[in-house]
């Protein structure tokens, strides 16, 4: 059985190798965040402009156009569906393909839908359900929640969609006392 000084140094080394290798990719994702919020101009130029009395216009193109794919997404997003496999039961996918309508419908489409936005801008975003029991105590009520580029770090060497063979990812949050208590 590892012990507590073992894994927070495997976890250490596997952050500390992850950072690095990941340090690119968070100055660009950065940097493209900045210029869909229109903040395109660097701070010499700033201050070379503000020196010289003018002002700074940006015409933002790159809103305007991610702005566009995310709304068509928005606006054709179908529902999700359980196919069966090769011999499975039509049936028991119909009842699953329900479940997952339910669950879905207060606000997981919605979270899907900002998360496709957020990964237009900075390349990648994190869609996390979890059990919220703050409501009903004994069985809870599965929850999407988006996490931005910039909370969570990863296995940079995974290459799987589903993170199979993604080694660790780990994420900041700041959570409230009361969602701490439940």
């Amino acid at each position: 059985m590892p012990q507590d000084y073992d894994i927070v140094s495997d976890f250490t080394q596997d952050y500390n190798r992850a950072y690095m290798l990941l340090n690119t990719y968070y100055a660009e994702a950065y940097r493209d965040v900045g210029f869909y919020l229109g903040n395109q101009w660097s701070l010499d130029q700033m201050r070379y402009l503000n020196e010289e009395r003018r002002n700074s216009f940006t015409f933002n193109k790159v809103r305007k156009i991610v702005n566009m794919v995310s709304g068509y997404q928005k606006a054709h997003a179908s529902s999700s569906i359980v196919l069966p496999f090769e011999t499975g039961n039509e049936e028991t996918a119909e009842q699953l393909s329900e479940l997952l309508r339910h669950v879905m419908q207060p606000k997981g489409y919605r979270v899907i839908s900002q998360a496709f936005l957020a990964s237009l801008c900075s390349g990648v975003a994190w869609v996390s359900p979890w059990v919220d029991y703050r409501k009903d105590y004994v069985n809870g009520q599965i929850s999407f929640h988006l996490d931005n580029w910039n909370d969570v770090i990863w296995d940079p060497f995974s290459t799987r969609m589903d993170l199979e063979d993604c080694t660790f990812v780990a994420r900041r949050k700041y959570l409230r006392k009361d969602v701490i208590k439940s």
